[in-house]
């Protein structure tokens, strides 16, 4: 009998607990996990936030000629497109923001820009959408 591959389709969505920098799990004052939930590599809205940033890339590149991403607008396109993927994020406050304007500012902090690493990793990883994930 031959496999049916529709049964190993990812989730649509699939849940981050974030860690701090020093790989700590972020809680909030309750003790409960910080969580970011994402779109996946497999889905529709992943893959028009992924065709939105490589269209900002491509005009932005026709515009200049060829010329380098700087790296201010790279870290804005970046965070663009994980506020793009992003579901929720719970557990968090960030001046009182929400929504995608809390998820672009969050990405685009600097000063926490291990929370990007490891939801723009995540998200890329098909394994943490698997049906037999625990983490989807």
């Amino acid at each position: 009998m031959a496999l049916n591959l529709k049964t190993l389709a990812a989730s649509e969505t699939g849940v981050l607990e974030l860690r701090n920098g020093d790989d700590t799990p972020l809680t909030t004052d309750a003790g409960l996990p910080v969580t970011v939930t994402v779109y996946g590599p497999g889905s529709k809205a992943f893959a028009a936030a992924k065709a939105a940033q490589q269209n900002r890339l491509i005009a932005k590149l026709q515009r200049r000629g060829g010329a380098e991403e700087s790296p201010e607008a790279k870290a804005k396109n970046d965070a663009d497109f994980l506020a793009s993927i992003t579901v929720a994020m719970d557990g968090v406050d960030y001046d009182g923001l929400t929504g995608r304007e809390l998820f672009h500012a969050v990405y685009s902090d600097p000063s926490i820009g291990f929370i990007a690493e490891q939801v723009a990793k995540f998200s890329g990883d098909w394994a943490n959408f698997s049906k037999g994930s625990a983490k989807s």
